[in-house]
């Protein structure tokens, strides 16, 4: 499957950007090592996305963790609506 790597990983970047303002707007530790957890989740997802392709990867790890991330924060993630159909969102 032949797919905009570079659309990808911005949309990935704008997810990265949110979480890492509701990080700074929460104070509770737990919340923070959580938030802190899904970053580094999402950011070590960039590689086998945007580098190598990977179809798993982008259709099956990214939109679970995606989901639970939009589920957790209670707020849209502000996904493009070519990066929702790719992901089948």
């Amino acid at each position: 499957m032949d797919f905009d790597r570079m659309m990808v990983r911005l949309e990935i970047e704008k997810v990265l950007t949110l979480l890492v303002k509701q990080t700074q707007l929460v104070e509770q530790r737990s919340l923070l090592e959580y938030y802190h957890e899904m970053f580094v989740d999402l950011k070590s997802l960039m590689e086998p996305i945007c580098e190598y392709g990977s179809v798993v990867h982008l259709m099956v790890i990214l939109p679970e963790r995606l989901k639970e991330l939009q589920k957790e924060l209670k707020e849209d993630l502000g996904l493009g609506a070519e990066f929702r159909s790719l992901i089948r969102w």
